[in-house]
């Protein structure tokens, strides 16, 4: 059993993450620790309400919600009882066993896992300090409970190992180690010459790299992170922090590959017009039978939002190597092809790279990209 306890402004963001896991039918709230009705009994404001009645008597404090993640390790499944009671058991060790708290568990991951939200604001107003007495309970609790319940230490346990060659499934193995492992597989043996070529290349995995908006503080602090993506390009797993990888993948690391990579030779480029235009003269009817067509060939085509539109890439499965349109020649590029074909060959195929404002500010909070840290 793993657990992480981390403090926040508020409980506003942390309900609201949970909630949508619950609408997206990824999570369910299972338990309200202290509150008047039981969880299936409260709305969403209810919940909020209770926080804010108790938050609202110390205004002093900033950070007042406290999030509490317990994770088992792979193939450990506990019943919903047996949730309840480790919660208990957990608040308790701790010292939040009189606090109100919600418990949610997630269904969206490989390991069974469930969030706690709570607050460091007691019922006289006065702050349990800091919740640092809850951080130095966390570890010894945990020894406590994994021995009382009979789980296994930390993360221990049997792991299915992610095969580095296959794309990426979301929920179905441990998120961070297929990350790791299928972007080494991917920066070691296939050439690209900038960050759009590689996520080209990720995209096929399931995987892409974000260097957030510019103007933004992530992409001022030149910092990166890894997201594992759905088949249609929906972030789909909280970002994956480049400096938190082994071996460092982050921008210094990826530039110097670039420079090694360097661009695709004329003997490819010249290879691969042959490839595409092969392809175009069989006369496929949709973007989905081009790409079909030319993977029977060993190209792969994907297409990202560009800052001018949609800008495609093919990628060599055999060579292991991408290559921009643009690269290829003036009739390359998307919109020519699309003339050449009759439809738009990056329909239903433009994957975008970035996310909202709100959402950057959010992973700028998140994972700590102020000014003067560089990540």
């Amino acid at each position: 059993m793993v657990a992480r306890i981390k403090a926040c402004v508020g409980v506003n963001v942390m309900i609201g993450y949970n909630e949508k896991k619950v609408a997206k039918g990824q999570g369910e709230c299972i338990h309200a620790g202290n509150y008047l009705k039981d969880a299936e009994q409260l709305s969403v404001a209810e919940k909020k309400e209770r926080f804010k009645e108790v938050m609202e008597l110390n205004r002093q404090t900033r950070n007042k919600g406290v999030s509490l993640v317990i994770q088992f390790a792979p193939g450990e499944r506990l019943s919903r009882d047996e949730l309840l009671d480790v919660s208990a058991d957990m608040m308790k060790g701790i010292g939040f066993e009189r606090q109100p708290y919600l418990l949610y568990e997630h269904y969206d991951t490989f390991h069974q896992h469930m969030h706690l939200v709570t607050t460091n604001i007691r019922h006289d107003g006065k702050k349990i300090e800091d919740h640092w007495s809850g951080i130095r309970q966390v570890q010894p609790t945990c020894r406590a409970v994994e021995e009382k319940y009979g789980l296994m230490r930390g993360k221990s346990g049997r792991i299915v190992r992610h095969d580095p060659t296959k794309k990426v499934q979301y929920g179905k193995e441990a998120t961070f180690e297929a990350v790791s492992g299928t972007l080494h597989y991917v920066l070691d043996n296939y050439g690209y010459g900038s960050l759009p070529e590689l996520n080209a290349v990720l995209r096929l995995y399931n995987l892409r790299a974000y260097p957030g908006r510019p103007g933004g503080k992530l992409h001022e602090n030149r910092g990166l992170l890894y997201q594992v993506l759905d088949e249609e390009g929906k972030p789909m797993h909280a970002p994956i922090k480049a400096g938190s990888i082994p071996y460092k993948p982050m921008l210094d690391f990826l530039e110097r590959r670039f420079a090694a990579n360097g661009g695709p030779d004329e003997r490819g480029l010249r290879y691969t017009r042959y490839l595409v235009d092969q392809a175009v003269g069989e006369g496929p009817g949709s973007s989905a039978e081009f790409r079909e067509v030319l993977r029977r060939r060993g190209l792969e085509a994907v297409a990202l939002d560009g800052s001018q539109g949609p800008e495609l890439f093919f990628v060599d499965m055999e060579k292991r190597r991408v290559m921009a349109a643009g690269d290829l020649g003036d009739g390359y590029t998307a919109e020519a092809l699309g003339r050449r074909l009759g439809f738009d060959p990056a329909a239903k195929m433009s994957h975008a790279l970035d996310v909202s404002l709100s959402q950057e500010v959010g992973l700028e909070q998140e994972y700590g990209f102020r000014k003067g840290m560089r990540r």
